[in-house]
């Protein structure tokens, strides 16, 4: 959390994180279509109606960073450096989220492979609404991509392409993560992958 933020706006953004940590433990433990936004509200010690102005809706409640993944996304765009392609700058970003997390030095690098997420998509996998919302949350982060990159037609279609190749990928590793193979047998398998497709995609693209 940025310490330069308002003491309101810190204390806004915490109660938005409480509430969404509580439903997401909820919906991991019970599954999502079994547990009522009356329940999340209860647990997280709030009303029905403060989740509501925290979060537009259920599925909101265990997606609660996508706010914030649209705004790094179209910074990623932004601020690549001169020269870059946009194929390049979403193959290093990709690569690097499946590096390992470094305990040591207190940061979590590695949020895509990192065990606790199991449950995490576990749960998404289970629920029909969730999934939908999953995949409407992909078409915004295409738009995100193509409006940063200018929002012509092409910068339309390449953003459709690299997220196309983003979907498959990061599905390959969700279903390797559900089948218990752990993060070294499953980088294995997707960073030679990866390499392969952004390859293609930059060739394409060009």
């Amino acid at each position: 959390m940025d310490p330069d933020l308002p003491l309101r706006e810190r204390k806004k953004l915490q109660t938005r994180k409480h509430i969404s940590d509580v439903a997401t433990r909820l919906f991991v433990q019970h599954g999502f279509e079994a547990v009522t936004v009356a329940e999340v509200a209860a647990a997280a010690e709030v009303s029905k109606m403060t989740v509501f102005n925290y979060f537009s809706s259920k599925e909101d409640l265990i997606f609660d960073d996508l706010p914030l993944v649209a705004r790094r996304v179209a910074q990623l765009v932004r601020d690549r450096p001169r020269g870059q392609s946009v194929v390049e700058t979403f193959r290093q970003d990709f690569l690097a989220s499946l590096e390992p997390h470094d305990l040591a030095e207190g940061v979590r690098r590695n949020s895509v492979l990192h065990p606790d997420t199991v449950h995490f998509w576990r749960t998404v996998q289970n629920s029909p609404a969730l999934r939908a919302r999953e995949r409407e949350s992909a078409e915004q982060m295409v738009e995100v991509v193509a409006e940063a990159l200018g929002g012509t037609l092409a910068d339309r279609l390449a953003a459709a392409q690299i997220g196309a190749v983003l979907g498959v990928l990061h599905g390959e590793i969700r279903r390797l993560l559900l089948a218990g193979q752990d993060s070294e047998q499953i980088r294995a398998v997707i960073v030679p992958a990866a390499e392969s497709a952004f390859d293609t995609l930059a060739r394409a693209l060009n």
